[in-house]
């Protein structure tokens, strides 16, 4: 009984996985991903949820509340332990590790680390009535680091995406820089040529006045400048 359990338990893990592998391969949005594993994950398991460090709000599955997930976020050994040292961390509910901190019903919980090339963007914990074996902890270890790939690819692509909006904007403001520096540029040359006529000192401080314009001007472009370099020099 137990190995037909278990083996029923494991293709339904494996037609989960596939699913979810099909909604990274098409998906560019992290959190329809994320609602995904959740949703599918939680077709074979008790209920799943996902914590991303850049974003505040947990995605869950449908049978968790906020409540729930902000008691386990803050309190959970599982949890906890898998964000400080990175390590996949399996609790055994009424173990001496366990805090007791959820009234839903569940015997297990399982927490991996989302990480791709040493940087870790989440958490995905997994309640269960009944034990992870080995198999399904290598099966969601594989399926977590698809998703961290997935993450970090979003992200290198919305850089990239930041970036070239960055470029254009500059090149936008570059057109608009110039028109505004040849105003004030035609105004001191013409000043030099009739010097004689208005005065040096009135002639003086028209240069100065212009001068500090352009000045002005092209600080504005040396920050603009600066800043592109910083969006773009790991993303271009």
């Amino acid at each position: 009984m137990t190995n037909r359990y278990n083996i029923k338990k494991l293709n339904k893990l494996l037609q989960a996985i596939s699913e979810v592998n099909e909604t990274v391969a098409r998906e560019r949005n992290p959190e329809i991903v994320l609602r995904t594993v959740c949703e599918k994950l939680s077709n074979v398991y008790t209920a799943v949820f996902a914590v991303i460090h850049a974003n505040t709000t947990p995605i869950m599955s449908d049978n968790l509340d906020s409540e729930f997930v902000d008691n386990a976020v803050n309190h959970c050994p599982s949890f906890i332990r898998t964000v400080k040292n990175g390590e996949c961390t399996k609790i055994r509910r009424g173990s001496e590790e366990c805090n007791r901190c959820s009234e839903i019903l569940h015997n297990f919980i399982l927490s991996i680390p989302l990480t791709h090339e040493n940087i870790q963007h989440g958490v995905l914990t997994i309640i269960s009535d009944s034990d992870f074996d080995d198999g399904e902890i290598t099966l969601l270890k594989r399926l977590s680091k698809n998703i961290a790939f997935a993450l970090t690819a979003y992200d290198i692509e919305e850089s990239r995406k930041v970036a070239v909006e960055q470029l254009v904007s500059n090149l936008t403001q570059f057109e608009t820089s110039a028109d505004r520096l040849r105003n004030p540029l035609a105004v001191i040359l013409s000043t030099i040529e009739t010097m004689d006529e208005m005065g040096v000192d009135n002639a003086i401080n028209i240069i100065k006045e212009h001068a500090k314009r352009i000045k002005k001007e092209l600080d504005e472009m040396r920050e603009d400048e600066i800043k592109t370099y910083e969006l773009t020099k790991d993303n271009l």
